[in-house]
C-alpha cells in the first residue's frame, strides 16, 4: 500500500516499513493516516513471512501530532485502534524518530518495543495546551514512561530534548544523522537472528507478567512454557545452527 500520507513496503528480508509521508504537513496523521496504518498493522501481524516492523517518516520531523486543520470525516478506526494493534502486535516493531515527536507520535513509540532517535530530536505531549486531555492515550505513555513523569510532562506540555527522552526511557538509544542508517541496520539485523516463535513468545510472556507479583504459581507456568519450547523445531535449529556455527534458517539475508 503506497499513498500521499503513508507507505508501506516489505523487503525480501520480511522487514516490514511503514513510512509517514506528509513532510509538507510535519508528518501529522488524519483519519486516513490512521485507517492506513491500522490496515498495513494488521497485514504485518497475519503475514507470516514478515518478521518485524519499522515505523519512521519522511522530512524533517518524525510526526507533529494529529492534523488539527485537516476536514473530520467518519471513520471506524481511531487513535486507540492503531495504537493497540501495535502495542500488542506479536512481533518486534522499531520506531526511528527525526525531529519533532509530538502529541499522538509520542503515543506511536510508546506503543514500538525498540525506539531510536536522532540527536537533535525532541518530543512533546502537549494536548492540555489545546483544551483538552490525551485521554485513551495516557496508558501508553505510563507503559513507556512511568506514571510520575508522564504526570510531569503531559500537564505541563512542555518540550522535552533527546537526552532526556532516553533519561527516561521514552527513547533506548540516539543516534546523530552520519550512523542513522547504520545503527538501525544493526538492530534489524540483530532482530532477524531471532527466531520468530521465540520472539512472538517472549512478547507474550513480558506481557503477561509486567504487572505481576513473582509467585511460585506464575514461576511453574513459565517453566512449563520453558520446557516445551526448548524441545521445539526452532530450538533445535537454534541449537544445530550454533554448534555448526552458521545463520539459523530462518534467517533470511537482503
Amino acid at each position: 500500500m503506497s499513498n500521499l500520507e503513508l507507505m508501506f513496503e516489505v523487503d525480501s528480508r520480511g522487514v516490514a516499513t511503514l513510512t509517514f509521508n506528509r513532510n509538507e504537513k510535519g508528518n501529522s496523521y488524519t483519519s486516513q493516516t490512521l485507517s492506513d496504518m491500522h490496515r498495513s498493522i494488521a497485514q504485518v501481524a497475519n503475514d507470516p513471512s514478515v518478521r518485524l516492523l519499522v515505523l519512521r517518516a519522511i522530512g524533517k520531523h518524525f510526526c507533529v501530532g494529529a492534523d488539527l486543520s485537516a476536514t473530520s470525516t467518519p471513520q471506524s478506526i481511531g487513535m486507540i485502534d492503531v495504537c493497540m494493534s501495535l502495542y500488542q502486535l506479536s512481533k518486534p516493531s522499531v520506531a526511528m524518530v527525526q525531529g519533532a515527536c509530538i502529541g499522538g507520535g509520542v503515543a506511536f513509540i510508546s506503543c514500538c518495543d525498540v525506539v531510536l532517535a536522532d540527536t537533535k530530536s525532541f518530543f512533546s505531549i502537549p494536548e492540555v495546551r489545546i483544551g483538552f486531555s490525551p485521554g485513551p492515550l495516557t496508558p501508553f505513555f505510563m507503559r513507556a514512561m512511568g506514571e510520575r513523569l508522564v504526570k510531569r510532562y503531559a500537564q505541563t506540555g512542555e518540550r522535552f530534548v533527546a537526552t532526556d527522552a532516553l533519561r527516561i526511557g521514552l527513547v533506548h538509544q540516539l543516534v546523530d544523522d552520519e550512523n542513522n542508517q547504520k545503527t538501525i541496520n544493526t538492530l534489524i539485523e540483530d532482530l532477524l537472528m531471532g527466531a520468530p516463535n521465540a520472539l512472538s513468545s517472549l512478547k507474550a510472556t513480558l506481557s503477561q507478567v509486567a504487572h505481576q507479583p513473582i509467585t511460585m504459581d506464575l514461576l511453574q507456568a513459565l517453566q512449563k512454557d520453558f520446557d516445551q519450547a526448548r524441545t521445539s523445531d526452532e530450538a533445535k535449529e537454534g541449537k544445530q545452527s550454533f554448534l555448526e556455527k552458521r545463520k539459523p534458517n530462518w534467517y533470511r539475508q537482503g
